[in-house]
């Protein structure tokens, strides 16, 4: 199971495993099933994902702008590392698999 592995690299961060539950529990309201038993070919989950990267890189640079007291340079650090993955991803779906 796709959540399984993910809430392993979670396990000191409880509050991160229900958000993984979470969503999990959402797809599967949403889509009728969970990703493991999606029939989405890859090129759409990785567009999916893809936009996901995106949509993250976009809250963040929002918090980034507008949000005082924060520590600005870890979140525009999380920025440049979304950024990079969303490369990495972009790449995977112009056939890097």
């Amino acid at each position: 199971m796709i959540s399984k592995q993910i809430k392993k690299q979670f396990k000191n961060f409880p509050e991160l495993i229900q958000i993984v539950d979470r969503q999990e529990a959402k797809g599967k309201a949403t889509y009728g099933s969970t990703l493991d038993h999606n029939n989405a070919d890859v090129k759409e989950r990785v567009n999916h994902a893809l936009e996901e990267i995106i949509d993250a890189m976009m809250y963040m640079q929002w918090i980034s702008e507008t949000q005082q007291g924060l520590n600005k340079q870890l979140v525009d650090t999380d920025i440049k590392i979304l950024s990079s993955i969303a490369v990495g991803v972009y790449r995977i779906g112009k056939g890097g698999f």
